[in-house]
């Protein structure tokens, strides 16, 4: 036990000494209280670090009435991130207090020392609304039913739902900031996801939005409700009237105390409480939101975009050659539905050749509408050097805040092209139609407006050539379907095939036959002598090798005309060769004088049964 023991102390102060705590630097020091209290209302302020301190020092909690506290609790975890051990410890300080006064307070920071440094926590908001009664609840004693038997409630003053939008009258086009929230003063317990109305009129873009796993407590009128945002999401209407965001109904369940009466062994009746889950539906509220039209007097060049931007327009290069390329980049960018912003139009020089622009947006959705920004990338070829001016490229838009249509506008470029290496531009003249005018670089030719006379060629389709290459593939194709078919014929009649090929695979064990008595391999010889014979026996007289024997291959081979002389040769070469495995090696004919013997026997008996 002492020698086992020497040998895992070492291993246990290695793993005690990689052991990592969390740094000084990294203290994370957090308070935790309800945003909304009412008065007369338990409450507990948590106060949560990662690190074990040296000292803890309560903020004060004036005005509210402290109940008791700090209860302090500790919790570690060990985590192995390859060879090093990080310890993971919670320390928390719980007060619990008590609100007797309305209005809105602040608790100060709290104070640690955690390795001689000092460390602060956040502060405190906490909003007191007077206390209201309770949301209402069954009545005690009353027996309610339970599992699938319970009926659905419907949720009202106590539960229900609201589309909550930042503005109901608004232009066309301009953004709607919308937030479906619920409200629950009755302990909600579990929600279903619910379906969104259909939004007629509406372009809309979601907001990231977390999924709701935990109410929170919010002050509504002076009423304490625990609340959750189910979705956000922005809205930009696309016509003008009143446009409606319809209702959306929530199923869920609500926990609601019960109490049973039962009797015992000892006929006493007693009332006990039990927590059940009890359906319950609601509805939101529809919303309706007044779209008014753009104001008169927009800009020549406004394409209907809302919002508020600024504009920036860049060449890439000042001067360059002719074929080469020139991107002008227009980046529009501030709070606007970028997806539906139109390309500004720039007026190129006519010797440039220029193509559609190309679009890169990047937009976010916060609760501050659509942000983000927009590049347009142009791309223009000059053909002819000189030097050439791109006028200011102008953009308009409406302003939301302003009530006021503005036009963004860019510097003039200029832009000088000097003549390419390889320009094989010709400069036009006055005088020359367009079939005068020769390939400009890689461009495509101008079509030819003279229409050559065909009448008087023969076509190829009147050729005699045309049809022989029409009859030729068809006579062809023609032929290998027969071919074809005559080898699917002969392939099907098995017999046939053995037939056909007996003499072939007979040859080849002689050769194999040969090449052992080249290299003197008697056993192997005869061998491959016998499995000669007899497999062109069976082959040729269409006798399974398992059911073929001398007796009945004579009678075949006697049947098909084959003499008596030759059926004695070939049991002597059968008889040598299978005594050729007992016998001594001097009492046997030579393996030419065999070999010889079986070639010239074989092809005599085959020569018979063709």
């Amino acid at each position: 036990m002492r020698k086992e023991f020497r040998y895992v102390l070492p291993l246990v102060l290695v793993l005690v000494n990689s052991v990592t705590q969390v740094p000084a630097q990294d203290v994370d020091f957090k308070a935790s209280a309800p945003s909304v209290v009412a008065t007369g209302e338990p409450f507990e302020v948590v106060y949560t670090l990662n690190a074990r301190p040296e000292q803890f020092r309560q903020p004060e909690f004036s005005p509210f009435e402290l109940l008791g506290g700090p209860s302090t609790s500790t919790s570690t975890s060990v985590q192995m991130i390859g060879t090093q051990i990080r310890q993971n410890i919670t320390v928390s300080y719980t007060y619990y207090l008590r609100a007797n006064s309305t209005g809105k307070f602040e608790i100060p920071p709290a104070q640690a020392t955690i390795k001689g440094k000092n460390f602060s926590s956040n502060a405190l908001s906490i909003e007191v609304v007077k206390g209201s009664t309770p949301a209402s609840q069954p009545q005690q004693g009353a027996r309610s039913p339970s599992g699938e038997e319970a009926e659905s409630i419907k949720g009202g003053k106590d539960l229900f739902a609201a589309f909550l939008v930042d503005k109901r009258n608004v232009y066309l086009r301009e953004p709607v900031i919308v937030t479906l929230k619920v409200y629950d003063r009755m302990g909600l317990s579990r929600l279903a996801p619910p379906k969104l109305p259909a939004l007629q009129g509406f372009y809309k873009n979601d907001i990231p939005t977390p999924e709701l796993r935990q109410l929170t407590r919010e002050n509504v009128n002076g009423q304490i409700y625990n609340t959750g945002v189910i979705a956000r999401f922005i809205l930009y209407p696309q016509k003008t009237g009143d446009l409606t965001i319809g209702s959306v109904e929530f199923n869920g369940a609500v926990q609601r105390t019960v109490t049973r009466r039962s009797r015992s062994w000892f006929d006493f009746d007693f009332d006990f409480p039990t927590i059940q889950e009890q359906p319950v539906t609601f509805r939101s509220e529809p919303v309706t939101i007044h779209v008014k039209p753009l104001p008169p007097g927009q800009p020549a060049n406004f394409s209907g975009t809302v919002g508020d931007l600024s504009m920036a327009a860049s060449i890439d290069k000042p001067e360059l050659n002719t074929n080469d390329a020139l991107t002008l980049k227009i980046k529009l960018t501030g709070k606007a539905n970028m997806k539906m912003i139109n390309p500004p139009v720039v007026s190129f020089p006519a010797d440039f050749d220029a193509y559609p622009p190309k679009a890169n947006v990047q937009e976010e959705y916060t609760t501050e509408g659509t942000t983000g920004s927009v590049t347009f990338e142009y791309i223009a070829i000059p053909r002819h050097p000189g030097t050439f001016t791109i006028p200011p490229v102008s953009f308009s838009y409406f302003s939301p805040r302003s009530n006021e249509y503005k036009t963004l506008a860019s510097q003039p470029f200029s832009v000088t092209v000097n003549k390419g290496r390889e320009d094989t531009t010709i400069t036009v003249v006055s005088g020359l139609s367009r079939e005068d005018v020769r390939l400009l670089n890689q461009d495509i030719r101008y079509i030819k407006r003279n229409i050559p006379d065909w009448k008087n060629k023969q076509l190829l389709l009147d050729s005699h050539l045309f049809i022989l290459w029409y009859v030729a593939p068809l006579v062809l194709f023609a032929l290998l379907i027969g071919i074809r078919r005559k080898t699917i014929r002969e392939r099907a009649d098995a017999a046939r095939m053995r037939h056909k090929r007996a003499a072939r695979l007979a040859a080849k064990r002689l050769r194999k036959a040969e090449k052992a008595m080249k290299n003197q391999q008697q056993d192997e010889f005869y061998e491959e002598i016998l499995k000669a014979i007899w497999g062109y026996l069976s082959d040729k007289l269409m006798i399974p090798l398992a059911n073929l024997s001398r007796d009945n291959a004579w009678q075949a081979l006697s049947e098909r005309g084959i003499s008596g002389e030759l059926k004695e040769q070939l049991g002597k070469i059968i008889d040598t060769c299978e005594l050729a495995r007992f016998a001594p090696a001097g009492t046997l004919p030579s393996m030419k004088e065999t070999y010889e013997n079986a070639v010239v026997l074989m092809e005599k008996i085959d020569q018979n049964l063709k």
